[in-house]
């Protein structure tokens, strides 16, 4: 189990950090950029699942979970579009606090059955974004409420799980894993944007 959990901790990539670099170098608008978010974004998906199977008890409390999931990502395409039709453009914000609502209800759900509680927030964001991606507005008050108030306790907590002297001994594992990860993605990953600016290079060329 602990060979597992290793694995699937490697696994991951850090969906925020990511975001947040390429929104700063305006990555975000390009093919290239959105290609690289979506691939940490199914990486982090995938990661999540593989910790929710690895790691649930599948108790009675799973299973009305995922009961309460099917049922809301169901209803939710159909029920966020005539929500926001009603009650959106207000000061009152009612769009944010009907996405907190959901992802902070379906959050708890999620704890109290000993699963991932991530898990429904990045399913949530694959079932509204047809939704809420076209409301450029509410998205940048979302990446405010996200990167000023969230992100930085979510960071926090992640921090207080950690062992300053577990990690401090030498050699260090955690250096020699984070090492080994880096070059693996590194090595795997940049031969690609080459090739696709070779081939960019190659049509801009041809259309002059």
């Amino acid at each position: 189990m602990p060979s597992w959990l290793a694995g699937v901790a490697m696994s991951t990539t850090s969906v925020a950090v990511v975001y947040a670099v390429m929104l700063e170098f305006g990555f975000n608008v390009t093919d290239y950029g959105k290609t690289v978010l979506a691939a940490c974004f199914i990486t982090d998906l995938g990661t999540v699942l593989a910790l929710g199977l690895i790691f649930a008890p599948f108790t009675l409390k799973t299973a009305v979970f995922v009961a309460v999931g099917v049922a809301a990502f169901v209803v939710l395409p159909w029920l966020t579009p005539r929500f926001f039709r009603r009650y959106g453009n207000r000061p009152s914000e009612m769009e944010a606090k009907y996405l907190l609502l959901c992802l902070l209800g379906l959050g708890a759900l999620a704890t109290w059955a000993d699963s991932e509680a991530v898990l429904p927030a990045y399913v949530i964001g694959m079932v509204l974004a047809g939704t809420v991606g076209k409301d450029h507005a509410l998205i940048r008050r979302l990446r405010t409420l996200t990167f000023g108030l969230l992100t930085p306790f979510y960071f926090i907590r992640a921090g207080s799980f950690v062992s300053s002297p577990s990690s401090s001994p030498p050699p260090p594992p955690s250096f020699s894993c984070s090492w080994s990860k880096s070059s693996a993605r590194s090595s795997a990953s940049i031969p690609l944007p080459r090739c696709t600016r070779r081939r960019t290079r190659r049509r801009y060329t041809r259309r002059c």
